[in-house]
């Protein structure tokens, strides 16, 4: 008898229920899953960081990325990133060349369906290196830091900053209330 109630239960339980509708892979962007978008990932900021020896090339996007796949290749050396999701094929390849002592310059290009992102090095192999991305930031670390580099300064170079991407940060900046020194001492 409970074994009928409860299988009754279920019964009209589901029958409650409002069907279920296609899924969606939407997620939330602070949780760094990927997303479908039928928007184009677009790279919005390029920046390397020099911190006590070692290189961080930071990359900045539209929206989370589907997958990254990355290696070192060797003559010339150079570390490539493959970025996965809705991309528009770009025409040409994009470079920046840097000012840094270990990092030659950032390419940008597409290949087989993929952002491609290459680091070319000054060095004749690619150093020790490891790749993080969360959400819409990737970061590629390159060499070791020194633990007897002491100086807490940080060199930074801008590479790129997307267009649309710069006047949308801009208008954001102009937006926000600054506090005025009069308003400090209230």
């Amino acid at each position: 008898m409970c074994l009928t109630l409860a299988i009754s239960a279920c019964t009209q339980r589901s029958q409650t229920l409002v069907p279920p509708t296609p899924a969606t892979s939407q997620v939330s962007p602070t949780l760094g899953f990927s997303q479908t978008n039928k928007e184009p990932l677009k790279l919005r900021e390029v920046l390397i960081i020099k911190t006590a020896g070692q290189r961080s090339i930071l990359f900045r996007f539209s929206q989370p990325p589907e997958g990254v796949d990355y290696f070192p290749l060797r003559e010339p050396s150079r570390l490539v990133i493959d970025v996965q999701g809705p991309i528009e094929s770009l025409p040409q390849v994009e470079t920046y060349n840097t000012l840094d002592s270990l990092v030659s310059a950032v390419r940008i290009g597409s290949y087989q369906g993929r952002m491609r992102l290459i680091v070319d090095m000054k060095s004749e192999e690619v150093p020790h290196f490891s790749v993080d991305h969360y959400d819409t930031l990737l970061t590629a670390f390159v060499g070791e830091k020194r633990s007897t580099d002491t100086s807490a300064t940080m060199n930074a170079e801008v590479l790129f900053i997307a267009d649309d991407w710069a006047d949308d940060r801009e208008s954001s900046i102009m937006q926000t209330p600054s506090l005025r020194p009069e308003d400090a001492r209230e």
